[in-house]
């Protein structure tokens, strides 16, 4: 029986499409194997794996590590060692207000709105 244009077509485009599609599935679980081929290598060899062990003498260190973090200013407000907080003679012998004043500064320059996704400044425009 002879087959005509169309039916061959039709057979042509099914089998280029399995073979493409197989090639494709190949192609993308072994790129996906290869993206996590350490986590793979560690799960597949457990002895190899080493546990990190924590001394008291690094937990010491981290945590110094840590307070000096926390302990620094934040950027736009004097610290106890600037001239804004020395003491003052006089009614303001406190450095609140100096903190007040560029926490204020730090602030007002630009208002977010994240739900709006503008400036507040920009709301009238």
């Amino acid at each position: 029986m002879k087959r005509g244009f169309r039916q061959s077509m039709a057979w042509l485009h099914t089998w280029s499409g399995l073979v493409v599609g197989w090639v494709l599935f190949a192609v993308f679980v072994t790129g996906t194997a290869t993206y996590y081929r350490a986590e793979i290598s560690r799960w597949m060899q457990p002895e190899l794996r080493r546990e990190a062990t924590i001394t008291p003498e690094a937990l010491a260190v981290a945590a110094e590590r840590a307070v000096a973090h926390l302990s620094r200013p934040v950027r736009g407000t004097p610290g106890p060692g600037s001239s804004a907080c020395r003491p003052r003679s006089g009614p303001s012998s406190s450095c609140s207000g100096a903190i007040a004043r560029a926490r204020r500064r730090a602030t007002s320059s630009s208002i977010r709105r994240p739900a709006a996704g503008f400036d507040a400044g920009d709301a009238g425009r």
